[in-house]
């Protein structure tokens, strides 16, 4: 099972004739990432913040399922073999989607 968490429709496409190989739907949730930040100590006399993201509404991994993510994603959790994302995905002007023609584990 493929499930899409980025909160905008994915149409998967044939390479070589076009055809519409998937449609995966967004799900109820948006896996994203949040940069977080808090004050350091100043280093020489110089104000600093210390940054980090944390990942959010990513589902735990469960055996036989995969989810679309955005790259962002993807590269907080490169331990993860269940995530995918879009290869050369296009927005398609006035449409609600984006086609691509791979997805990337």
């Amino acid at each position: 099972m493929i499930i899409n968490l980025t909160g905008i429709t994915v149409k998967v496409f044939d390479e070589v004739d076009g055809a519409l190989l998937a449609t995966f739907n967004p799900d109820n949730r948006i896996a994203r990432v949040e940069l977080k930040s808090s004050r350091g100590d100043p280093i020489c006399g110089i104000p600093v913040k210390y940054g980090h993201s944390e990942v959010m509404d990513l589902p735990l991994e469960e055996k036989d399922t995969y989810y679309i993510v955005d790259q962002y994603v993807k590269l907080a959790r490169q331990e993860r073999q269940d995530l995918l994302t879009i290869e050369n995905g296009a927005y398609i002007l006035g449409e609600d989607w984006i086609e691509c023609h791979f997805l990337v584990q």
